[in-house]
């Protein structure tokens, strides 16, 4: 896996996050405190300029109530077709 295709698959996974994020009717501002990081660092992640750590992105999902693999799954295909 190159750079490139690391960044793209996490900007697919943050845009995924803000759709599920929005669709819970969640501000960037809770959860980051929700999750105990910065909002600054959850806007990176979802406009792709950044990651989550592990324990950052377990919070997500089950503050958001989605499952890892829809966010990473979809991603994955999106890269590979």
């Amino acid at each position: 896996m190159t750079v490139d295709t690391t960044e793209n698959e996490w900007a697919t996974v943050g845009e995924r996050i803000r759709l599920a994020r929005e669709s819970a009717g969640i501000s960037v501002r809770e959860l980051s405190r929700r999750i105990e990081v910065s909002a600054s660092h959850v806007s990176q992640v979802e406009r792709g300029l950044a990651s989550f750590s592990v324990r950052a992105l377990y919070s997500v999902v089950n503050i958001l109530g989605i499952s890892m693999d829809s966010l990473f799954e979809e991603a994955t295909a999106r890269i590979t077709t």
